[in-house]
């Protein structure tokens, strides 16, 4: 008899825990789970590139190129040839620098020396060193700056995933040593961060590693990083700071719950709106690090800009929330391009193969572009182009600018 009236308590309990995402997913099956939305955009207004004698450093912002070939890949040869000619017209040392906003290796970061994946991954890897390989670039020492994503991680927790960007930094340090180039993985191998970067006198980078956030696996060092990234922030004086970073601040792709509800049968958007996805903005260790960064922007004052990858899309938004970075973009279509809806503060989006570029000026002004060209050309050769060499030709056309923005209140 107690044996059977068992079984309805644990049918009731089961009933309870299972009602609330079953209630969400309900709601959402009847609400606004058919698309993402795609509101219209404000209107803007273009701003002229500025004249060189104006600026005092130009910044490079590409993220999710895991998969690039040199001879292949449109945008790195797009980039390589900005970097060249600002390093020229500003001709100054440390001037124009690259920041590569993680996921460098696809699938799985850098593979050991010796195993059969090694030269596939030095292959991507070297096409984007080669960003700053250019006869000027070199001689007026620009940077590229390498972020580990969570693919550079291999995904993995632990030792195991330290060990993946171990191999990274390692590589990208024998570069450096053997090609006399300034490139670096930043923050190094295994450590979270912040790397300060100073650039002129008007800005300082502040890069963080946010998959050690995720994967590290070393709760106790979190205080001590934000404790660090409040300093820096605090010591920057009158420059402009900007948090470079992997995972966004706010994204309108699918890291950020915006999925299309059937297109999984519901599974992929009940699990992003309930956080289980750890590599998602909702996960609680996102939200975490969020939280925390924000009551830094309450004590110090929020950065002009939180600069991302990790979604495969060009987004500029401004904050909008207490606390928020002043201004949040997504660069991720390095070699990847995915859907992209509406965010909160959303200026502009586009489902592009592209890259961003800030041009901090002399008196203090910022400026950002973004750049970009059609989906087609990710990657050559393509349906219209058979011929390598006459795909990489004909890409080059069609970049152009898509949008631009003052950042700074001038």
């Amino acid at each position: 008899m107690s044996d059977r009236s068992a079984v309805p308590v644990r049918i009731r309990s089961l009933a309870r825990r299972l009602r609330a995402p079953l209630t969400l997913c309900a709601t959402a099956a009847v609400t606004a789970c058919a698309t993402p939305d795609r509101r219209p955009l404000p209107p803007w207004q273009p701003v002229a590139e500025p004249d060189p004698g104006a600026v005092e450093s130009v910044t490079f912002l590409i993220g999710d190129p895991g998969v690039s070939d040199w001879q292949r890949a449109p945008i790195l040869s797009e980039i390589a040839g900005g970097v060249e000619r600002w390093a020229g017209k500003l001709g100054r040392d440390s001037a124009v620098t690259v920041l590569v906003l993680g996921d460098i290796v696809y699938p799985a970061g850098m593979r050991e020396p010796g195993t059969a994946e090694f030269a596939d991954d030095s292959m991507h890897l070297e096409a984007q060193i080669d960003m700053v390989d250019g006869p000027l670039a070199q001689r007026y020492g620009a940077a590229a700056y390498f972020i580990a994503g969570n693919h550079d991680w291999g995904e993995a927790r632990g030792p195991e995933g330290k060990e993946r960007i171990r191999n990274m930094g390692d590589f990208l340090e024998r570069n450096r040593a053997r090609r006399g180039l300034n490139v670096a993985l930043v923050p190094p191998a295994g450590e979270p961060g912040p790397e300060v970067v100073d650039v002129g006198s008007n800005l300082r980078i502040i890069l963080l590693d946010t998959a050690w956030w995720l994967l590290a696996w070393e709760p106790m060092l979190k205080p001590g990083l934000i404790e660090r990234i409040e300093e820096a922030i605090a010591s920057a004086g009158g420059r402009h700071v900007v948090i470079a970073a992997h995972h966004p601040w706010r994204t309108g792709g699918p890291h950020g719950g915006i999925v299309d509800f059937w297109s999984t049968f519901g599974i992929r958007w009940l699990l992003n709106k309930t956080g289980s996805l750890l590599q998602d903005i909702n996960s609680r260790p996102m939200q975490d690090l969020r939280n925390a960064l924000r009551d830094v922007f309450r004590r110090q004052g929020p950065p002009l800009l939180f600069a991302a990858g990790h979604d495969h899309s060009l987004q500029v938004m401004e904050g909008v929330r207490t606390a928020d970075p002043r201004w949040i973009v997504v660069s991720g279509t390095g070699s990847k391009v995915t859907d992209v809806a509406d965010a909160p503060g959303m200026r502009f989006r586009a489902e592009k193969v592209g890259y961003m570029t800030l041009f901090v000026l002399r008196d203090g002004g910022a400026i950002l572009y973004v750049h970009g060209t059609d989906e087609e050309w990710v990657g050559c050769p393509n349906e219209a182009h058979e011929d390598p060499d006459a795909c990489m030709a004909a890409a080059s056309e069609t970049f152009k600018t898509l949008f631009s923005t003052r950042l700074d209140d001038g």
